[in-house]
């Protein structure tokens, strides 16, 4: 399953036609770090991960950085 976070609802009613992919409406946070653990929390909360698990968090960009993708591997505490 691919959680997806997305600032919109719109988004995220579009995102609902996808195979395998949960939208999910994120509030705003002002950092990286705090949208993986609101990502990890939430998918904790539904029993999708656990703790010792792994996750990957793809980014299309981080602000202040040059325009990339950001790809972040986590272990869920």
């Amino acid at each position: 399953m691919i959680l997806t976070l997305t600032p919109t609802e719109q988004i995220a009613r579009t995102l609902t036609l996808c195979w395998g992919v949960m939208p999910l409406v994120l509030p705003k946070v002002p950092s990286v770090d705090q949208e993986l653990a609101f990502a990890i929390d939430w998918a904790k909360s539904c029993q999708l991960v656990h703790s010792g698990q792994h996750v990957v968090f793809i980014r299309g960009e981080i602000s202040g950085q040059i325009k990339s993708r950001a790809v972040l591997a986590h272990e869920v505490p």
